[in-house]
């Protein structure tokens, strides 16, 4: 597949919080193919960066209301 580039496995506990909580390193790799049909990335499991962010604090916040 030629939307992954490298793969990396981490296997300690603390390296691993650190890697996941570095915003630097939540981007995904841009994939022109799942782009086209959909207008962009968008939506919670496509989007990147800030608009990530914001719809994981909107869908957490309303999953937590919802039950």
């Amino acid at each position: 597949d030629s939307s992954f580039d490298s793969a990396y496995v981490i296997s300690d506990v603390k390296i691993l919080r650190e890697v996941l909580n570095d915003a630097k390193l939540n981007a995904r790799h841009p994939n022109e193919a799942l782009e086209l049909p959909r207008s962009g990335p968008h939506g919670i499991i496509w989007s990147t960066g800030q608009e990530w962010l914001e719809q994981r604090r909107f869908t957490l916040r309303h999953l937590r209301d919802f039950g």
